[in-house]
């Protein structure tokens, strides 16, 4: 992917920028805003490993943002950009702020030593090319303490992602109503 188009870019003379967007949530995100509601709004939630897994997210108005700032400003050519919160919430914070919304703020960590075998079946029973076959993987991914970096953005463009988690997750919450997932 971004070899590609540095070679493309480098052959043809073309200018470009790469960003690398976390995990992006808000209106219209099918997993992690509408599936990771559903999950949260459960009574109660849970989540791996007490939650303290790095969520590298990213709201999609930070992300829009970032991509107009990165196509007009003159220090975005030829760079690469992280794109996530930095430093990233926890699963935790992150899962308990569509707790919240969802009326509750009940979640309950499970340990991993009870969670491994549940993933382990969950793929090994999956069809072929599902998101289920992933769950070994996000399991690791949910337990997982890396926070991307944005001083590059930050320092040659003046980027930071502006939208606060907690608004973030309530512009959620107009979208959330239309699917009929909250009251």
């Amino acid at each position: 992917g971004e070899r590609v188009v540095r070679d493309v870019g480098a052959e043809r003379g073309l200018s470009y920028c790469i960003l690398r967007p976390g995990a992006i949530y808000g209106p219209r995100s099918g997993f992690w805003t509408r599936k990771l509601f559903r999950l949260a709004r459960r009574r109660p939630g849970f989540f791996p490993a007490g939650g303290r897994g790095a969520a590298p997210v990213i709201h999609v108005d930070d992300l829009v943002d970032l991509c107009i700032t990165a196509a007009t400003h003159p220090g975005a050519d030829e760079v690469t950009f992280n794109a996530t919160a930095d430093p990233a919430p926890t699963w935790r914070e992150f899962l308990g702020y569509y707790s919240r919304l969802a009326g509750h703020g009940w979640l309950v960590g499970l340990p991993m030593w009870a969670l491994w075998p549940v993933a382990y079946g969950r793929a090994a029973l999956a069809k072929p090319q599902t998101r289920a076959k992933d769950t070994p993987d996000l399991l690791v991914t949910a337990t997982t303490c890396i926070t991307y970096k944005i001083t590059r953005a930050r320092e040659q463009i003046g980027w930071t992602p502006s939208v606060s988690l907690e608004d973030g997750v309530q512009r959620c919450a107009p979208w959330l109503r239309e699917l009929g997932l909250l009251d």
